[in-house]
């Protein structure tokens, strides 16, 4: 589409409404407490490791409840009103930590980040290309999403590097400044104006031809069930290399920085053109839970801080996992079930997390960290090679199901009918 020439006030509108969607992108998803969260805890309200997954898990928890609500509630209201309640729920549950007391006040304050962080994985998608159409600037879209990633990573491992420094300099910091990121956030989503272009739910028709797409692709089954086990270690080595690695006498800026430089491997590994994806299963997917997988198993039996260069695989294995999903996607699954094939994905993924977040906090409670580690390495283990080994086969088709859509996979590979 061509470019629209705009007036004085247009142009002036329109930086102001990109400004506003770059910010809230930005900000809304700045945190400068995970990386430290259990330290933080553990000075902040004396809580033992144990009790900070537990808060881990209600974080979760809030995200996979508020999954496909937060979906409706976007569907529904609009872009700019979901924003606006979901940045002040970050902005609510940060205050609340702070001002809390109680583990309960701690726990809804983890429940509404969780739940707002859900509201905004399903707002901010297509907010920049939807401003952007409603300017007729629709081909400049490419280069502002690239700037856009740029300037989300940048702040994403800012942040993370200085979360440890924060920390240490004074206990309340890293909340106080996550805070603070929550109420720019807040700002910028009033700021916005609503685009023409609504964002849209995938219907139940697509849902339930999605959920078909994924039966009938054994490769793509395999891979929704290993991204749910690969997301499971990824939180497991994320939030348990922070007690382990202060166990064993690393400094609380060290955390921040392991965290950004996990943060780089997995931006670096998601736009890291690896070839292509090859169907077996122990060449793709299984990589994606190999690296974190490594870290889990040497926290469990090797303490001592040269684990924590183990624990960056994590990164690697995240972007990897990212990358490898969108190349089977575009391989297996037609272009119009595409969204509520993400969605199921995002959705075991989710689970997968939820799971490992309980497990963590029972059995570091009850066994410690080292064994709870071990337990959990080995659970991973037998997981995936249950779901290595067994028997999927294609679905038959159904009557009146089938959708003359041409698919042709990137770089060059055979086009498929779906």
């Amino acid at each position: 589409m061509a470019r629209s020439p705009l007036t004085r006030e247009d142009a002036v509108a329109l930086r102001r409404r990109v400004g506003a969607c770059l910010g809230a992108r930005t900000l809304a998803r700045t945190s400068f407490i995970w990386p430290v969260v259990v330290p933080f805890y553990a000075r902040f309200a004396e809580l033992s490791p144990s009790g900070a997954f537990w808060l881990v898990a209600a974080y979760v928890l809030g995200g996979l409840v508020a999954d496909r609500p937060g979906a409706h509630l976007v569907h529904r209201f609009g872009r700019r009103s979901s924003l606006i309640a979901a940045t002040g729920a970050s902005a609510a549950a940060c205050a609340l930590v702070l001002v809390g007391a109680e583990p309960i006040s701690f726990a809804i304050g983890q429940l509404l980040l969780g739940a707002a962080r859900a509201v905004q994985d399903a707002a901010l998608p297509g907010l920049l290309a939807a401003t952007l159409a409603d300017f007729g600037q629709d081909e400049d879209a490419p280069s502002l999403e690239d700037r856009a990633v740029s300037l989300e990573t940048t702040v994403m491992l800012g942040s993370a590097l200085l979360s440890g420094v924060l920390l240490e300099s004074w206990v309340l910091a890293p909340y106080l400044f996550t805070l603070v990121a929550a109420a720019g956030a807040l700002a910028c989503a009033v700021l916005l104006d609503e685009p023409r272009r609504s964002a849209r739910k995938p219907g139940r028709r697509e849902v339930s031809m999605a959920t078909r797409e994924i039966a009938r692709a054994p490769a793509l089954a395999r891979s929704v069930l290993f991204g749910a086990i690969a997301a499971a270690l990824s939180l497991v080595v994320r939030f348990a290399q922070q007690p382990f690695l202060e166990s064993v006498g690393c400094p609380l800026a060290l955390l921040g920085a392991l965290a950004a430089v996990a943060g780089a491997l997995r931006v670096a590994a998601r736009h890291w053109d690896g070839g292509a994806l090859r169907e077996r299963w122990l060449t793709g997917p299984m990589s994606w839970i190999a690296a974190p997988w490594l870290a889990v198993l040497g926290m469990a039996v090797v303490p001592h801080p040269a684990i924590g260069l183990l624990a960056l695989l994590r990164g690697g294995g995240d972007g990897t996992r990212a990358r490898d999903l969108d190349r089977v996607l575009d391989a297996l699954v037609a272009a119009p079930y595409r969204p509520a094939a993400e969605a199921a994905i995002a959705i075991a993924a989710r689970a997968g997390a939820l799971v490992a977040a309980v497990l963590l906090a029972v059995l570091a409670d009850s066994l410690g960290l080292a064994w709870a580690l071990g337990v959990l390495a080995l659970a991973a283990l037998s997981s995936t090679l249950l779901v290595a080994w067994l028997p999927l086969r294609p679905a038959p088709p159904h009557e009146g199901d089938r959708v003359d859509i041409v698919v042709a996979p990137p770089r060059g590979g055979p086009v498929r009918r779906s």
